[in-house]
């Protein structure tokens, strides 16, 4: 059994808390990545997994056996929780060849020599790094390097897998790389807790992803259901969704709300959000700008007006900046006969109601006079 539990974890250092009550499951052989911004507690909460830190309050289980839990004054040690940790400096002694390097835990647990050999052997190939056993590791590019720590992380066979951002320390091509290495290594079935600040890697690696902010987990799904439905306006700025645009609330039709564009007459029907939102209320509606489509007649409902600002040629796609009213909507869209415009160009745009989500927190638009970005009714 390998899965892991923790409840209500708490950690500050001095009058700064770095996690917030923090309770989080993940089931056996799930990959899990926790993404964030830099001191939302990520990092802290995997640390505390591993027996690193030592939490102020809160229980770790990993399997059925209890490692942490600051109340009846348990602390397993990092060396008897069966886990490996992949961190993002390498951690290869540089006075060690690859196949001691990736001996090292084997050795610790008096593994017998031959079954030592073919298991970090094992291990090598399964990385594409069996051919450099005999080398260095100052013979080595940092993307081997990294590759020799997967390997030393797996050849034990631990119940659990720790990865603390592995790949930020490589360069573009190599982390598209490592990162399908780690995909195809999925297949042996660890646990895995993946951290993270870099969205590509979360959505690619993982089954599902808890967004964290201010040491708490803010919303916890599969990577689609959250960059379709964030939870809150802070998920979706963080996404970096590409349409938040204020509104004013109208009411509901049938299980859909509706709402108003500020600064136009245009109205939507919303599907996502709105429950308790009264008539009146400022809001912001979110949508990604490849949920739009463009087109130069009306399609009738949740379809808008504008006039197209600017156009960019993406290679694979054309981004519309569309002036609608007051509000500009962006929209990206696969090149085709019937939605290539130019600049200046009358469109309508239209604005799915399934892809649109409410929040009850304001942003502010261009015609607001305020200096502040985000406005709490």
């Amino acid at each position: 059994m390998s899965r892991i539990s923790i409840k209500e974890l708490r950690k500050s250092y001095g009058s700064a808390v770095v996690i917030d009550s923090m309770s989080l499951d993940i089931h056996e052989g799930e990959f899990v990545t926790l993404l964030g911004p830099s001191g939302c507690g990520k990092t802290t909460t995997l640390r505390s997994v591993a027996g690193l830190e030592t939490p102020d309050a809160g229980t770790s289980i990993i399997g059925e056996k209890t490692v942490s839990c600051a109340e009846r004054g348990i602390s397993v040690p990092p060396n008897k929780r069966d886990l490996a940790m992949v961190v993002q400096s390498y951690a290869i002694w540089p006075h060690m060849n690859v196949f001691n390097n990736v001996a090292f835990p084997l050795r610790r647990q008096r593994v017998p020599r031959d079954q030592l050999r073919r298991r970090v052997l094992a291990a090598l190939e399964s990385v594409g790094l069996a051919h450099v056993a005999a080398r260095t590791a100052t013979q080595l590019s940092g993307g081997q390097q990294q590759r020799v720590a997967l390997a030393r992380a797996l050849v034990s066979d631990p119940a659990v897998l720790l990865f603390d951002e592995p790949l930020s320390n490589l360069d573009a091509q190599l982390r598209v790389s490592m990162r399908d290495e780690i995909i195809r290594l999925r297949g042996k079935g660890h646990t895995s807790v993946y951290v993270t600040h870099d969205q590509s890697e979360a959505f690619a690696l993982s089954d599902r992803i808890a967004i964290m902010f201010d040491g708490e987990i803010v919303q916890l799904d599969t990577g689609r259901a959250i960059v379709d439905r964030p939870a809150t306006l802070t998920v979706a700025q963080f996404l970096g969704i590409e349409n938040l645009l204020p509104a004013t609330a109208l009411g509901r039709e049938n299980a859909d709300a509706v709402v108003e564009l500020t600064g136009s007459g245009c109205r939507l029907r919303v599907g996502h959000g709105g429950e308790g939102v009264d008539a009146g209320q400022s809001v912001t509606v979110a949508i990604r700008a490849p949920h739009i489509a463009i087109a130069d007649v009306p399609y009738g409902q949740n379809s808008c007006a504008g006039v197209i600002e600017q156009v960019t040629f993406l290679g694979d796609t054309l981004q519309y900046r569309v002036r609608v009213d007051r509000q500009q909507i962006v929209a990206r869209v696969v090149p085709g006969v019937d939605n290539t415009f130019a600049q200046g160009d009358t469109v309508h745009v239209y604005l799915p109601a399934e892809h649109l989500s409410m929040f009850r927190q304001r942003v502010a638009s261009r015609s607001d006079h305020h200096d502040t970005k985000e406005i709490t009714p």
